[in-house]
């Protein structure tokens, strides 16, 4: 699966890297607004959206707009900041602490399994 990743931080950024590349994904980084627009282009599969990178909700918007299921998240508290992100078109919301062990499964429900096995 092609999946594009829109996060300022670079810690995570380098974590779900790793983590979508080992489980066998191609992988598009992107830091900022302008640079996850231009990589939208390139048809990802999915994008995985912080929702706390700059820009983050137009983005969401415009990845829904463009056909790109979007997986987005952001602290568990934060409950206006996800309400906002689903009405931008984000179609499966997790918080921070759910990234490593629901993230994967999230991508693969919101593109379809593709022949994979259900879970």
């Amino acid at each position: 699966m092609k999946i594009l990743v829109f996060e300022d931080n670079l810690f995570f950024l380098t974590r779900l890297d790793a983590a979508f590349r080992q489980a066998g994904h191609e992988v598009r980084l992107a830091s900022a607004t302008e640079e996850a627009t231009t990589a939208l282009k390139e048809g990802p599969d999915a994008a995985v959206v912080s929702l706390h990178a700059p820009g983050a909700l137009e983005f969401v918007r415009r990845a829904s707009e463009n056909g790109t299921p979007v997986a987005a998240y952001c602290g568990h508290a934060e409950v206006d900041l996800r309400r906002q992100a689903k009405e931008a078109g984000a179609e499966v919301l997790l918080s921070n602490a759910d990234i490593p062990a629901a993230l994967e499964r999230a991508l693969w429900r919101i593109i379809g399994a593709g022949g994979r096995p259900a879970e």
